[in-house]
């Protein structure tokens, strides 16, 4: 078994052009993250879970056509 590989907030919010601290609240508010003592670490489910919320929502309630 291989562990996977693990991202800091930091690096997370520098790639996505945000800050640390709202990588961070989101991954506590989603549960997508790992604690260890005072550490936060991201599995790469854990940073598309977070990019995913970040998603924009359709306010439309019309279907396609």
């Amino acid at each position: 078994m291989s562990l996977p590989d693990l991202y800091q907030p930091d690096e997370v919010a520098e790639r996505l052009g945000i800050a640390e601290r709202r990588v961070r609240e989101r991954a506590r508010s989603l549960g997508t993250c790992l604690i260890m003592g005072n550490r936060m670490a991201l599995t790469e489910e854990d940073v598309l879970a977070i990019m995913e919320s970040f998603r924009c929502r359709s306010r439309s309630k019309r279907g396609a056509k």
